[in-house]
């Protein structure tokens, strides 16, 4: 799968004032949590949506967090099916979840935790 001409939030068009709403975390709460998630989303709120990680991580000094990657990798994964050849940059894996999303706009509304067990 060629990763190289993704871009973040290609098709995401104008984010309104009020997008954050009780279904959709401020971006940055995406990480907040009252209850046990699983490890394997870890820093991230399985209640969030793609698109909400996808505006979270619109901010370039969280995209080169090697901390996220394993949790990236595994919603990658999930999104589109396919294992890595070698350990990918957190930007690439990031522009493989923004390019599944723009190909299959249903996924935007898909929770992490309904993606990650």
């Amino acid at each position: 799968m060629d990763h190289s001409h993704a871009t973040l939030i290609e098709d995401a068009g104008p984010i309104s004032p009020d997008w954050t709403t009780p279904h959709a975390p401020a971006a940055h709460d995406i990480d907040a949590t009252a209850g046990p998630r699983p490890r394997t989303l870890d820093p991230f709120d399985p209640d969030s949506t793609v698109d909400d990680l996808l505006r979270f991580l619109a901010d370039d000094s969280r995209q080169h967090d090697p901390a996220l990657r394993p949790p990236l990798l595994a919603i990658e994964r999930a999104l589109t099916g396919h294992p890595w050849r070698g350990a990918p940059s957190t930007v690439a894996v990031i522009r493989s979840i923004a390019d599944a999303a723009r190909r299959t706009p249903a996924l935007r509304g898909a929770t992490l935790s309904s993606l990650v067990d």
